[in-house]
């Protein structure tokens, strides 16, 4: 998640003006989706939280959702460029 949020303050996140291609982000588009999912599944771990498990479905769906959505604005602001890094990258891992 550090090196995820500290790759991507290289640019403003309200009004960016290049993509993030390097770093956690050659290898996964939301590499943050899947840092605060992890964090999540090991917090539920480490205070033995079975219960939590009937949230994961609906966090699982809004995680995708949200970043549908973050993937259409990308689109919209850096058209081919962003459609060649979706094209090379997974969505998650």
């Amino acid at each position: 998640m550090v090196w995820a949020t500290a790759a991507a303050g290289r640019v403003k996140l309200a009004d960016p003006e290049g993509l993030v291609t390097v770093g956690p982000y050659g290898m996964s588009r939301h590499p943050m989706y899947l840092a605060w999912t992890l964090l999540y599944l090991g917090l539920m771990a480490i205070l033995s939280a079975g219960w939590l498990l009937i949230l994961l479905p609906i966090l699982a769906v809004w995680v995708h959702w949200d970043s549908g959505r973050e993937e259409q604005r990308m689109v919209e602001t850096f058209g081919s460029a962003y459609e060649d890094y979706r094209s090379r990258v997974r969505r998650y891992v």
